[in-house]
């Protein structure tokens, strides 16, 4: 035995060297052989045919090298491979067909490479066959109207196909259905097409009961998506109340701003109700700070009128939703409880969730928030890819326009229809755990939450929005007081303070030009949201010990630490740079700033006459640091 096996490996081996004899000839008479492994070659059109022909080479690395650089040339590359395709062998059939698909989804020759497509369907090479199958619509803009499309040539293929097949065929033919997404390929999807397959393991039983809950679900939501279009549909102005029985609203922040959002909300007028609550995300499997939670029933007494509108006036939250529970509550033993803890998908969710969906309450209340089609995606870390898509599935199969009939969804049944849609999703559903049982976080993805669309640029060590609010929210800028920020970046913070109070004068210095010109393009952009907003605003190039410009009543900056201030050290940066900013406030002068290093500016502030009223530890994602409202005491005897 251990004779034969010696003899077979060394004929392998001869067979491989004549192989590499042959490429390196090939190679060797071929124009413009020197420069194929060359990145920075782009061959002349007259070199295109003899590098189609190397696609006939066994050797891959010379195949690839010739592919990259016939991309370069792809239109011609696509013409000339077109004309000699029907001539080709067999090991470079499969080459020419990946390049002229690569050149037909550019825009060119679509229509003949869609009908050479089609020819290959019915192939005896398996390779080139299901290059074919997974070319994707190539056949849509055919000039013929009379020639069937694409979708219906793989379905007379699969119609003619021998079963049960080749597992790598029948996948190709799948994924060939997939990425067509035309609705006649339904009734082969809908069915039971796993059947055809042969299948060698369990685990390619799994991939291919996968791989066609995949399709069924993206050919699904294609069709819906072509009925219905896409649509635009205001939300702003209509009310989240009331809410279904057990609802309720989470706003998040960053983990130390819980206060100061509940305060901005009650200052807003909206409800002075607030329980700050932990929450569980399965992605870190730890409990998080940074939401408040209000619940559906008393903000149905005390805020009857809340809109998305009104949410969207609230500066410091960065995160919004409404909690969904399913009542799935976390158990120490049992499958579903490992499932639920994990933050896997528990089997029963599926039946739950359409339980659910199927409250009237629950129909009325996104009805009444959408009026027309719900799209959604799901965001569930824990979840496997298959899990998700059999989730999707379930619900679009339970909520599909064939169900507008149903007497569960009523007269307006298409106000029920719920469609996957991640590109333009109006909800995420966030899976994770809030008081002690499972649900959904509904993330709306409404624009009217973005509240800081002025902040076209940006620069490194930029502040986050919420955080420029937040600090802006300490210091309470009052009309007409000259504000300064000396680090002052991308004008956030100014740019805040201007929204907070108009009539203010503020100037924002800094090193970088960059960071000012990003400033300028901000305040330009906020400027054409709220005409005159920033006219009182000056930006300069400068180092804050040079600023001379009015004494700041406010000083208001979330310190780069060394990253735009060309210093060496941290230690370098507060012995030289912070005094001297210090020394520019004049007595009765506030201070609102972020440090990570506490201790030293504490002393820093002590020495330089200052008296800190406030201290709010904030988490800036990672690490903690602290927000310090100060005021330069009248007494003091220091020189400014």
């Amino acid at each position: 035995m251990a004779v034969q096996a010696l003899e077979k490996t060394r004929s392998f081996m001869s067979i491989d060297a004549n192989l590499s004899t042959l490429s390196r000839s090939l190679c060797a008479r071929a124009p413009h052989a020197d420069q194929i492994y060359d990145p920075r070659w782009t061959p002349p059109e007259s070199a295109v045919r003899g590098l189609l022909e190397l696609l006939a080479d066994p050797d891959g690395d010379l195949v690839a090298a010739v592919t990259r650089r016939l991309e370069s040339q792809l239109k011609k590359a696509t013409q000339q491979a077109l004309e000699i395709f029907p001539t080709s062998v067999r090991l470079q059939r499969a080459r020419l067909l990946t390049l002229m698909i690569q050149g037909a989804e550019a825009g060119y020759e679509r229509d003949r490479v869609a009908d050479q497509i089609k020819r290959c369907f019915d192939v005896g090479d398996l390779k080139t066959k299901v290059t074919a199958l997974q070319s994707g619509n190539l056949g849509a803009a055919s000039p013929d109207p009379g020639t069937r499309s694409l979708a219906s040539h793989l379905l007379g293929a699969w119609e003619r196909e021998a079963k049960p097949m080749a597992g790598s065929l029948w996948r190709a033919y799948v994924r060939g259905m997939l990425k067509l997404a035309d609705p006649i390929c339904l009734p082969v999807l809908q069915g039971t097409p796993t059947q055809f397959a042969v299948v060698r393991t369990p685990q390619e039983e799994r991939q291919n009961q996968d791989l066609a809950t995949k399709a069924l679900a993206i050919v699904m939501r294609d069709q819906v998506r072509r009925d219905l279009g896409t649509t635009d549909q205001a939300v702003d102005s209509r009310s989240l109340l009331p809410m279904p029985e057990g609802w309720g609203l989470l706003l998040g922040c960053r983990p130390g701003l819980e206060s100061l959002l509940n305060d901005e909300w009650f200052c807003r007028g909206l409800s002075p109700l607030c329980k700050v609550q932990p929450l569980a995300h399965p992605s870190v499997n730890k409990i998080q700070k940074g939401f408040v939670f209000w619940n559906g029933g008393d903000l149905a007494r005390t805020s009857p009128h809340l809109t998305w509108a009104k949410l969207g006036s609230l500066r410091l939250m960065d995160k919004v939703g409404l909690w969904w529970p399913l009542g799935l509550e976390p158990s120490p033993s049992g499958d579903r409880g490992k499932d639920v803890n994990s933050g896997k998908m528990p089997s029963c969710l599926p039946a739950v969730w359409s339980r659910e969906f199927l409250r009237p309450e629950v129909r009325a209340f996104f009805a009444r928030i959408l009026p027309g089609p719900q799209r959604f995606r799901i965001h569930a870390p824990n979840w496997s890819e298959p899990q998700l898509w059999s989730m999707v599935n379930h619900l679009q199969k339970s909520f599909h326009p064939k169900s507008f009939s149903d007497s569960r969804f009523g007269k307006d049944s298409q106000k029920n229809l719920w469609l996957n849609d991640p590109r333009d999703a109006d909800w995420e559903f966030q899976w994770l755990s809030h008081q002690g049982q499972w649900g959904f976080l509904l993330v709306p993805r409404l624009a009217v939450l973005n509240r800081f669309s002025y902040r076209v640029d940006a620069v490194p060590a930029s502040s986050h929005g919420p955080i420029a609010a937040a600090l802006v929210r300490l210091a309470a800028p009052q009309p007409h007081e000259v504000i300064w920020d000396p680090f002052c970046g991308a004008g956030t913070e100014l740019l805040e303070c201007a929204l907070a109070a108009p009539q203010v004068t503020a100037y924002g210095t800094d090193l970088d030009p960059k960071a000012i010109e990003a400033a300028h393009r901000n305040g330009e952009a906020l400027e054409r949201g709220f005409p005159g907003m920033t006219k009182n605003i000056t930006w300069l190039v400068q180092d804050a010990a040079q600023y001379n410009e009015g004494p700041p009543s406010l000083t208001i900056t979330n310190p780069p630490l060394g990253r735009r201030v060309h210093r060496h050290s941290i230690k370098e940066f507060y012995q030289t740079v912070v005094p001297g900013v210090l020394n520019k406030i004049p007595h009765g002068g506030r201070l609102i700033w972020i440090t990570p290093f506490q201790q030293i500016t504490d002393l820093l502030l002590k020495d330089h006459g200052f008296t800190l009223e406030t201290r709010i530890r904030v988490d800036l994602g990672g690490f903690e640091c602290e927000m310090q409202r100060a005021f330069k005491s009248n007494d003091s005897n220091r020189e400014n």
